[in-house]
């Protein structure tokens, strides 16, 4: 009769430690983890594929498929942006990871603070000048590829700023009017161009024409 309870007993415990083991709650969260680079670069208007992520549960295995992900590029506008990739398992445990997003201008590198020396060359033999001045440039942050220029050609006072434009590692300066102090005097800069362009600093070539006089300019930009 012993026996019979001692052993009675040992199958209760047995039984009710299985269920225990059974019903033991999942509180575990699933992970996920972000595929490809993290940070992420996106040039400016360029459309891109997100890599996304994997999620892998304890109890469910891959739930891959379940993932939603919120937050939004715009790849228009310079900027980061955060992606959030989110899944729960079926306990209801919810697991996420996320990703940066960095829409770039392709020509950022140039972005900075320059000393120029600038060579001008009036449109009569012999006749030059030059100078020397602190230049600025910015990146566009809506237009892959464009710059700006805080001093071009070391005149005050422009009205709009002048712009230009690294392509393939050549800067090109477009025809532009720009108006100049007050009274506003009309300057008209002719396709400049510099055909390398590394991080240290370029040299443009220029024409800034002012009515009937022609300036030839040689401006090396020296990265400080």
């Amino acid at each position: 009769m012993k026996k019979s309870i001692i052993f009675t007993c040992a199958i209760f415990l047995a039984v009710s430690a299985f269920i225990f083991q059974g019903c033991k709650k999942d509180d575990t969260a699933p992970l996920v983890e972000v595929k490809g680079d993290n940070p992420f670069v996106v040039y400016l208007g360029v459309n891109y594929v997100d890599p996304g992520a994997a999620a892998s549960d304890d109890k469910d295995g891959d739930i891959s498929k379940g993932i939603t992900t919120s937050g939004t590029v715009n790849i228009n506008r310079v900027g980061s942006y955060v992606v959030t990739y989110s899944v729960a398992d079926k306990s209801g445990n919810k697991g996420e990871a996320t990703r940066t997003f960095n829409v770039k201008n392709h020509a950022e590198f140039m972005a900075g603070n320059y000393m120029v020396h600038q060579v001008w060359e009036i449109a009569i033999p012999g006749q030059a000048d030059t100078s020397d001045f602190m230049e600025t440039i910015t990146i566009d942050s809506t237009v892959n590829d464009k710059i700006w220029f805080s001093k071009f050609a070391n005149i005050d006072g422009l009205a709009i700023p002048v712009y230009g434009e690294y392509l393939s590692g050549s800067l090109s300066v477009n025809n532009q009017h720009v108006m100049v102090g007050t009274p506003a005097v009309e300057h008209f800069f002719n396709l400049g161009s510099s055909p390398y362009v590394v991080a240290a600093g370029f040299t443009l070539n220029f024409k800034d024409i002012i009515g009937n006089t022609t300036h030839t300019c040689h401006d090396t930009y020296v990265r400080q």
